[in-house]
């Protein structure tokens, strides 16, 4: 998760930035000395998300076995695991995990009766090499193909948080009461990874299975799903903001506008209520915050009546925390 975090910057009329700002630009603005606890710092809600956080990287096929050769197809009677394992990442790229975002399954639909199945991702439990606790779900189409096809099975928009060197399991868990096939996985006997993919992440030998509507014991098969993994790495720095300044605004209000070191993710910026603005112990009336699409490195934070001098303070109040 990256959480964006203020600099201190010093109360005083002007605070010269060095050349080396995010825009190339270099110029006197007013400062705005920002207080908090840990600025700008966001208490995850129980989904893993930051009420504000920097713009997701694009998704990449992390790892995948949908390029070997085919091995037999399994049908929708048994529930499945598939193993697969994370690199052992101590530096740079991956040292901070990862965030899944998607799996791939090769998918036929072979009847017209009621199919019902969730696909998740599970930690590797205390009996090692099955299934654990529960890390994330993906979502189900609503429909499969009468023929072969490479399905998405999607993570929610925050992704699902995956350590380094650490053994997950895809499960598909089969439920219903219908007597048939009703739909089949694609299978290879292959232990290879297809190439492409990013080092060190590894699909285990064979897969395990139990019967559907089960929680009993899983065994071992011999040959894999065929899947392919999707994400990126995970990059929990924080956006920094670099420069802030007053704007006059109608009406004599002015709007504080904060620029950040790189563009944060529109879709989860704090919403209004959460940030407070004071000038010599007054608290100032807020408006609705606002962002622009054309602007994505940019927060803007209407105050009404305006301020007088160069130095207020900024507060967000933590999201489930109670605190600032």
């Amino acid at each position: 998760m990256r959480l964006p975090a203020f600099s201190s910057l010093p109360s005083r009329p002007w605070f010269p930035f060095g050349p080396a700002s995010r825009r190339g630009r270099r110029s006197p603005i007013p400062a705005l000395l920002f207080i908090l606890a840990a600025v700008f710092a966001l208490v995850l809600t129980d989904t893993g998300r930051a009420g504000a956080q920097a713009a997701d990287p694009t998704s990449v096929k992390l790892v995948s076995n949908t390029g070997q050769t085919d091995a037999t197809t399994m049908d929708f009677t048994n529930d499945y695991s598939q193993e697969f394992t994370t690199p052992n990442v101590t530096s740079g790229s991956g040292s901070q995990g990862y965030k899944l975002t998607r799996v791939d399954l090769e998918l036929i639909r072979t009847s017209v009766e009621t199919l019902t199945y969730t696909v998740s991702v599970h930690e590797d439990g205390s009996t090692s090499g099955t299934p654990g606790d529960r890390v994330g779900g993906l979502s189900v189409p609503a429909s499969l193909h009468g023929v072969f096809r490479t399905v998405e099975f999607n993570a929610p928009d925050e992704g699902i948080n995956l350590s380094p060197n650490t053994k997950y399991h895809l499960v598909i868990d089969v439920a219903g009461t219908v007597v048939g096939t009703n739909a089949q996985l694609k299978t290879t006997a292959s232990d290879d990874e297809d190439s492409g993919g990013t080092a060190g992440w590894k699909i285990g030998n064979g897969r395990l299975q139990r019967a559907k509507n089960s929680s009993g014991t899983w065994t071992t098969n011999g040959d894999s799903l065929q899947l392919a993994v999707y994400g990126y790495a995970a990059d929990v720095t924080a956006p920094t903001a670099e420069r802030a300044r007053f704007k006059p605004a109608t009406s004599g209000n002015v709007n504080i506008v904060i620029d950040f070191d790189e563009d944060l993710d529109l879709n989860h910026i704090p919403a209004s209520g959460a940030f407070t603005v004071s000038q010599g112990g007054t608290s100032k009336t807020v408006g609705a915050r606002q962002t622009h699409s054309s602007r994505p490195f940019q927060i803007i934070i209407p105050v009404s009546g305006g301020l007088s001098g160069n130095s207020v303070t900024v507060a967000y109040a933590q999201a489930n925390a109670g605190g600032t």
